[in-house]
């Protein structure tokens, strides 16, 4: 590419944009444009650019809108430059409604015990283009990538992961199958000798993979064509061969989280990784922050901040969990979320005490507690009036459990400043 001589778009101005915008300039490019809704309102400019690097939260749709029908350039992404001109065939990506920033973090722990150089980024918080320049022909490179980040690439990683995938971000994508064709092109454009690895417990998942050319792996699939699952002495069996691996040995808090490491077993099992490596990571990873994480106990009462929960599946998956008294903060901005499955499982979960309401879902979450049975809910203004109520008021032993199952917009930037201002209100009441 002719930084120098090339005209660059920035669309988006957030982290990844940011990360574009220092990359670009470290390789000398001389004229560079962003476009922000917020600090850069300078869309009239954009025909100018030759170049276009979208950041993950625009749609392409809005860029294409902003053009002139004759614009003859490039819109690209840097998730999509760098598959495109990785200097490693390394490529690891994870992708799932949820569950793939355990996954990558995991698969990344492991790679590093056994003494290989791993950049972990993506979604999960680190920008492609912050490790680009220091990535080695045998390094690898772990992605977390979201349906934004997958929605408009043109090749896949050489190995993926593609987790339970239920459905989100209808607010941003046309529809539950469109949501799904973004999470396809991680695979998409693979070929027979690929690696795809699967949750294999799933119609809509089966349906996903069914065109897939990479060989395909499945998890926690039956014994009968098993890759990988549980044997009767609880040794995980990979390729029809037990390891030493224990369903013991995992820390994650949670049934749910075999699946993420069952899919983490299966990718790094494409080296030369030992047992004695792969036990190590899973023995002591205890799971990311705001991932169902305990951050405080006192009195005989415990607080946890899931606040990374921002759909009903993984608030349903949290719930899962306890056994023992629970009291649960739900609600958020709209994702157009159905809501009444999770609202039948709190009606019939026999350590649920109570739920308290926030934000703009609130009504509607109401109404479907209702109709499921349960009427334990009451209306919240703030988090310090939940947890003070929770101090006072609750049982013996109880638990209080941040797992809204929606965003945060509106009453919290987003869902690290929510889980973070629980952490604070908790600490300081």
């Amino acid at each position: 590419m002719d930084f120098e001589n090339t005209i660059f778009g920035i669309v988006g101005y957030g982290l990844e944009g940011k990360s574009t915008h220092a990359w670009l300039k470290k390789h000398n490019a001389k004229n560079i444009f962003i476009f922000d809704e917020i600090s850069h309102p300078n869309w009239e400019k954009i025909y100018h650019c030759t170049v276009i690097f979208r950041s993950p939260g625009v749609h392409p749709q809005k860029i294409q809108n902003a053009l002139p029908l004759d614009w003859n350039g490039i819109i690209t992404s840097n998730t999509n430059y760098f598959l495109e001109h990785s200097p490693t065939k390394n490529i690891i990506g994870i992708t799932g409604t949820k569950g793939k920033g355990t996954t990558s973090t995991l698969i990344a722990k492991i790679l590093e015990k056994s003494g290989k150089t791993v950049y972990l980024g993506g979604n999960i918080g680190t920008p492609i283009f912050d490790f680009y320049d220091d990535i080695k022909t045998d390094d690898f490179v772990v992605l977390e990538m979201s349906s934004f980040q997958l929605y408009d690439v043109k090749k896949s990683p050489a190995y993926c992961v593609l987790l339970r995938t239920d459905t989100e971000h209808l607010d941003w994508h046309n529809d539950t199958n469109d949501y799904r064709n973004a999470k396809k092109n991680i695979f998409a454009f693979q070929n027979p000798e690929n690696i795809l690895v699967y949750f294999g417990k799933s119609k809509e998942i089966d349906e996903m993979i069914q065109h897939a050319k990479s060989q395909k792996i499945s998890v926690l699939s039956t014994k009968e064509n098993n890759n990988i699952v549980w044997s009767d002495d609880e040794h995980i069996v990979y390729n029809h061969k037990k390891t030493t691996i224990k369903k013991s040995d995992i820390a994650l808090r949670g049934n749910f989280q075999e699946e993420n490491v069952f899919a983490a077993v299966a990718i790094v099992k494409q080296w030369d990784i030992s047992d004695d490596d792969i036990i190590y990571v899973l023995k002591n990873f205890t799971g990311l922050p705001m991932r169902l994480e305990k951050i405080h106990e006192q009195n005989g009462k415990s607080y946890y901040n899931d606040s990374f929960s921002t759909i009903p599946e993984t608030t349903i998956s949290a719930l899962s969990t306890f056994f023992s008294p629970v009291y649960l903060i739900l609600g958020g901005s709209e994702k157009n979320s159905d809501f009444s499955h999770l609202a039948s499982i709190c009606a019939n979960h026999p350590f649920l005490k109570k739920i308290y309401l926030i934000g703009i879902t609130a009504p509607r979450i109401a109404e479907k507690l209702s109709a499921a049975g349960f009427h334990a809910y009451e209306y919240a203004i703030n988090l310090q009036e939940i947890i003070e109520d929770f101090n006072h008021n609750s049982v013996a032993h109880a638990s209080l459990l941040l797992s809204p199952a929606c965003a945060s917009f509106g009453m919290f930037t987003n869902y690290k400043q929510r889980g973070e201002e629980f952490v604070k209100t908790v600490k300081n009441i």
